[in-house]
């Protein structure tokens, strides 16, 4: 069975993807432009996709297999990812070989980061959040405290001293 390494690209932009397949291209950029147009993602690469527009998006072989096994074509699919890993128009979000913990591990920095920049950003509707949420949970709350929890402010789960 043929599998590929691919890139999705179009002619006037320079932003692209890269992904793998066991699939023929013509079906996995099909698949591509479904999740997209779709709007069942709302990944880099389907912004992307919406943006530049069906008719635009192309795809092409950046290597062919025959018979290789999916976690050695993975792995080939990662190898790639982490070479574009720099370019600003790789697509890309995130390795094919790690699972999310391995990833959120790998990029804590810059989610704490983000999330830094989103508190400053939204400092009064979070107040305002928090607020209606403690007017709403008021007899939990206090229940809680009843039992002689102290509450996480982050999980809203009991502490242990």
């Amino acid at each position: 069975m043929p599998s590929y390494l691919y890139k999705l690209y179009a002619d006037d932009n320079d932003k692209y993807y890269v992904g793998s397949t066991r699939n023929e291209l013509r079906y996995r950029k099909h698949t591509h432009k479904t999740q997209a147009f779709a709007k069942q993602s709302n990944s880099n690469v389907c912004n992307w996709m919406r943006e530049i527009g069906r008719d635009n998006i192309k795809i092409k072989t950046i290597e062919s297999f025959n018979d290789i096994a999916k976690d050695e074509l993975l792995q080939k699919e990662d190898e790639l990812i982490i070479k574009f890993k720099d370019d600003i128009n790789c697509l890309n979000q995130r390795r094919t070989t790690h699972n999310k913990k391995e990833y959120y591990q790998e990029n804590k920095e810059e989610y704490r980061r983000r999330a830094r920049i989103y508190r400053e950003l939204n400092r009064d509707k979070l107040r305002e959040k928090d607020r209606k949420y403690r007017m709403e949970n008021r007899e939990l709350i206090n229940a809680r405290r009843r039992k002689g929890y102290k509450l996480d402010t982050i999980t809203l789960a009991p502490t242990t001293e």
